[in-house]
């Protein structure tokens, strides 16, 4: 059974190593610190305090506006099973976007005796100073989430506008164009024979075969009935870009 009483905080302690980066793709600039930036800093700030580190793999296209997150919450199980000291970020809003959030991970971190440490801010947690700086902080990382999403979506919405297709992949049948709208290719025909099919009522599986046929898949994989009903629901074949609300209905041409 593990205790909540407070652990002794040694002189060395062994800290649990947390990266996050929300979104990787296309960052740049001031406000992206990438992995390998955050790694680098934390390894140097615990190698100049003595301190041992256990490092965890990072966690990527994850937000900062939830505290249950994959890597995250295994690092909270160490910290309950009194198996760490603590953990240590590169920057304070690695470890959260969320005031309250935040504030209840760290409520539980002082019952299990555990620290937050935070390299770019130098935060020391033991003083009631310290504390309250901490709340200062969360509160503008905050507000600088809130600011981030809201720009995420002006832009979202401008993007659509442009007839822009917002997708981690591009559908088949289609290539981006110098514009970044979609262009039908080589594939084109093929996926409008899938849809000319599916009219005369074939089904899923004939199509998938006609597939295989006439624009196989990558490392010969196969069309599958699934994938075809997802060609066959996907708006994007009708010239539509879309995002949430944001609606391009002659984004580009329709197949």
């Amino acid at each position: 059974m593990t205790s909540n009483a407070p652990r002794a905080t040694p002189t060395a302690l062994n800290l649990d190593a947390y990266i996050r980066v929300s979104k990787v793709a296309g960052r740049s600039g001031a406000s992206f610190i990438s992995p390998d930036v955050q790694r680098e800093r934390i390894s140097s700030w615990a190698q100049a305090h003595g301190h041992t580190l256990t490092w965890h793999e990072p966690e990527l296209d994850v937000s900062g506006g939830t505290m249950s997150r994959p890597v995250f919450d295994r690092i909270m199980e160490r910290v309950r099973a009194g198996q760490t000291d603590g953990v240590i970020v590169a920057k304070l809003d690695r470890f959260a976007r969320t005031l309250v959030g935040a504030l209840s991970t760290l409520e539980e971190f002082e019952r299990q005796g555990a620290v937050l440490v935070s390299v770019a801010d130098n935060l020391d947690l033991s003083t009631p100073m310290g504390k309250a700086f901490l709340r200062i902080l969360l509160v503008f990382a905050e507000l600088e989430r809130d600011r981030i999403s809201e720009s995420w979506e002006i832009a979202t919405a401008n993007a659509i506008a442009r007839g822009i297709h917002i997708a981690k992949f591009t559908v088949t049948g289609y290539d981006k164009g110098a514009d970044k709208r979609l262009v039908p290719n080589e594939d084109a025909a093929a996926i409008r024979e899938a849809f000319q099919m599916r009219a005369a009522h074939h089904t899923r599986t004939e199509i998938a075969r006609r597939l295989d046929q006439t624009a196989p898949r990558p490392n010969d994989g196969r069309w599958t009935p699934a994938m075809v009903d997802r060609i066959i629901r996907h708006r994007v074949y009708l010239g539509e870009a879309h995002r949430g609300e944001n609606v391009n209905p002659d984004a580009h041409e329709p197949i």
